[in-house]
């Protein structure tokens, strides 16, 4: 019973943690695929804006940019296309009318392209109304910066893809979680079976039982912990036998006297009492029928008791 709580117990314990860890695994490996999937759409983005950029004038880069040019994205998400100029102006979009759009020169991408770098950024479209990935690069003429152009696709795009991870993901923690709670089981087990031996044991010894021995442990660490305990127990056993053969000698000595002879102790208790003070008590027979009660009790003679406990208090008597 004891064994049995023990480990159900640790089991527990080891399946929480081990529920807890693989919970935490799968937020955090979420988080880090989504954070590598916006990563990977940027750096596609930026590499399509560049290209497309390299080969095309602002003139050209609008045209490609008009509604009727637009061409699929990842997982049929359109790619919107965006041709602005030096001074922030929309001249073209794929998805809107570049007339009613404001100024696009503080937009971080935008910045970035009118300097001469290729910029990307996440945030909320405000033409749109949902969130977007940007990507730009400058256009050229003769050597000048002459505007921008730049490429986008719907963030939430980009769901579908993490959400195939998902069930590969449940799987993998189930079985994780399994593996672990059936190793914690047999961790558990192994670190209470001894715990609860030695408790049996020592439950045997306090019983009195003291011919109980623990068994010896395969752990290197719990061994030498059942040696000293079993040779307490042996020390114990044969104390308690040396003990029993004096009481035994010492009562066939009483017995072989003549005299009435009687042991108390500071209470005043009969320890021993040989057959002849027992008769002289009125209780012959076995000494259990006198030992361990009272004086007073044993004998009902007050006079008797008050001289044994006037001896006891002077240590002898006269």
């Amino acid at each position: 019973m004891i064994r049995s709580r023990l480990a159900f117990r640790t089991f527990w314990v080891f399946v929480a943690i081990a529920t807890a860890s693989m919970a935490m695994a799968m937020l955090v490996s979420g988080i880090v695929m989504k954070r590598l999937a916006l990563d990977a759409t940027k750096a596609a983005l930026e590499q399509s804006a560049v290209a497309m950029a390299r080969v095309a004038s602002l003139e050209d880069a609008a045209q490609v940019a008009a509604p009727s040019r637009l061409e699929p994205g990842l997982d049929g998400n359109p790619m919107r296309i965006t041709i602005v100029g030096a001074d922030g102006t929309v001249l073209a979009d794929s998805a809107s009318d570049p007339s009613k759009m404001e100024n696009h020169a503080n937009r971080p991408e935008i910045v970035a392209a009118l300097a001469g770098r290729t910029g990307t950024s996440i945030r909320r479209s405000p033409t749109l109304g949902r969130d977007m990935v940007y990507a730009a690069a400058p256009l050229f003429a003769n050597g000048t910066i002459t505007g921008a152009l730049r490429v986008a696709m719907n963030a939430p795009g980009l769901d579908p893809l993490m959400a195939r991870f998902i069930p590969v993901d449940v799987v993998v923690a189930l079985v994780m979680t399994a593996l672990m709670a059936w190793a914690s089981l047999a961790f558990g087990t192994r670190i209470t079976e001894p715990v609860a031996a030695l408790m049996d044991a020592a439950g045997q010894w306090s019983a009195g039982h003291l011919e109980c021995r623990v068994r010896r442990f395969p752990e290197s660490e719990l061994a030498p912990l059942a040696e000293t305990m079993n040779a307490m127990a042996a020390r114990l056993a044969d104390q308690v036998v040396a003990m029993r053969h004096q009481q035994q000698e010492l009562q066939a000595i009483l017995e072989g006297m003549g005299e009435a002879v009687l042991s108390v102790d500071n209470t005043l208790t009969i320890v021993l009492a040989n057959s002849r003070a027992r008769e002289l008590l009125g209780h012959s027979g076995a000494p259990a029928a006198i030992e361990g009660r009272s004086l007073l009790e044993a004998s009902g003679n007050g006079a008797l008791e008050a001289l044994a406990r006037s001896c006891a208090a002077d240590r002898q008597c006269s």
